[in-house]
């Protein structure tokens, strides 16, 4: 077959103000290229780029991005869309007025064969409108809030039902996700689950010069987490598993946390409180391509997650060599078994601190661990994309 010609529509994309969002969508459109030919719309909030609004930092910085810009040598479309707080669900109408123009226009030239929308809210409901328009066949993906969550909104659940059912095949990152969806009324066979990957900096690296590098102590013991802080994460419960974890390990450690987010200066308050402060410390975001080697220093990654979908930290950590201790929630009990780490139920602090004195004890086999995610790399999960949509378009034109 030849290339396809791809429309990708999603917010969950880097773009210069934001370089580390939505980077696993980036990754798999990366290896993508090779085969499919992509185009990227990633549509934001509109706000105005007034020197007065600049307090309101979460929502000034969307004025900041262009049109249009360059990430990885891949050009992005970047419509604005009109976002009214508190007014959620009339998102998706706002988002299809700002990105139908564009999309015509973009199709007039390119001639999409596919529309792949990541990301159910607003996203894949402004797409499925636009695909209905076109007449070009549409595959939805989830990732995880989208579905977890949003199902549960009844404004949203209605607007991404329909969505669903317009839509020609649906992806998941996780079998937990398929199983709601199949729950709710839509045929296995409508479903794909698609692990997310892992780039190919992940691999097993030298403990000690990863720390010189990164100005860490190489005689302590190292647990890292790697994420957004916020409530969904479950970091708060670490905060009080590493305190009862100081009480009855030995060994020094300590808790390095790669990453920020609404809820750091909250967090960070709470560690001063419990007299963490030498025990747990905030490095703050880093970029992605950096977070190989924070992953490279440390001795075990944690994730008390309350929710996930197929969360990528997991398997960069194991892609290189390094045992995870994280909550049963969403495809990570799919990831970790009793050879690369521990898993733990959400949200119990004391079986999670107990969980981390265990893992820092036992003698673990990084070529193992390596192993068992060894075929969940952006390549692969790249190829099963490519597939879906070729059985996608072969359905539509009645080659099958």
């Amino acid at each position: 077959m030849k290339n396809i010609k791809l429309l990708l529509i999603t917010n969950l994309f880097p773009n210069p103000a934001e370089p580390n969002r939505g980077i696993f969508v980036a990754d798999m459109v990366k290896e993508m290229r090779n085969t499919v030919d992509v185009t990227v719309i990633s549509p934001i909030p509109l706000f105005p780029r007034w020197k007065a609004l600049k307090r309101f930092e979460r929502w000034y910085r969307f004025s900041l991005i262009p049109a249009d810009y360059m990430i990885d040598g891949h050009e992005v479309v970047c419509p604005k869309y009109i976002a009214i707080p508190k007014m959620g669900f009339l998102h998706s109408f706002f988002l299809f007025v700002a990105l139908l123009p564009t999309v015509m226009r973009l199709h007039k030239s390119k001639r999409f064969d596919l529309i792949n929308a990541h990301w159910l809210f607003p996203d894949g409901i402004a797409a499925c409108w636009i695909a209905k328009i076109l007449h070009i066949p549409i595959v939805l993906s989830a990732h995880g809030c989208d579905i977890n969550f949003y199902l549960d909104m009844p404004l949203r659940r209605k607007q991404i039902m329909n969505a669903l059912k317009r839509a020609d095949l649906i992806t998941v990152v996780s079998g937990k996700q398929k199983e709601k969806l199949c729950k709710a009324g839509f045929a296995d066979s409508k479903i794909t689950v698609i692990n997310n990957g892992f780039g190919s900096d992940f691999t097993i690296q030298d403990r000690t010069d990863r720390r010189k590098e990164l100005n860490l102590d190489v005689r302590q013991k190292i647990i890292i987490f790697v994420g957004r802080l916020v409530e969904v994460k479950g970091f708060d419960r670490l905060i009080k598993a590493i305190k009862q974890l100081e009480s009855s390990l030995q060994d020094d450690f300590e808790l390095a946390v790669v990453g920020d987010g609404p809820l750091r200066q909250r967090y960070e308050d709470e560690v001063s409180r419990y007299g963490l402060s030498h025990r747990i410390k905030f490095y703050g975001e880093k970029d992605h391509s950096q977070i190989y080697k924070w992953f490279g220093a440390s001795d075990l990654m944690c994730l008390p997650s309350l929710s996930e979908g197929c969360p990528t930290v997991v398997l960069e950590a194991l892609a290189c060599g390094k045992p995870v201790v994280a909550a049963r929630v969403g495809e990570i009990p799919e990831l970790v078994n009793e050879k690369n780490g521990i898993l733990v139920n959400a949200g119990d602090i004391s079986e999670l601190s107990a969980s981390l004195s265990a893992a820092l004890k036992k003698g673990w086999k990084e070529d193992e661990i390596r192993r068992s995610v060894s075929e969940l790399s952006w390549k692969a999960a790249a190829e099963k994309y490519r597939d879906v949509f070729q059985k996608v378009i072969a359905r539509r034109s009645g080659t099958v």
